[in-house]
């Protein structure tokens, strides 16, 4: 599966996002239903997933979110 940046397009080399603390999984019931801050197995970054104040991090590409919108809006 292609990681795409919430505007339909992949990703680019360089650009600005931001991640969330929670890593969910996306296959149990609550996920599903589209609640995934009550995920069956919920990680959080800082609490039991180490890295929170590290240069760089591997997370799913699931919780990435490009910043490139909020750019739009703050150059307007």
């Amino acid at each position: 599966m292609l990681a795409t940046n919430g505007r339909n397009r992949p990703f680019v080399a360089g650009e600005e996002v931001t991640v969330e603390e929670m890593l969910w999984c996306g296959q149990c019931k609550p996920c599903a239903d589209g609640y995934p801050n009550q995920c069956e197995q919920l990680d959080e970054i800082g609490f039991n997933v180490h890295g929170a104040y590290t240069k760089y991090l591997v997370v799913p590409s699931r919780v990435v979110w490009s910043l490139a919108p909020e750019e739009e809006v703050l150059r307007d």
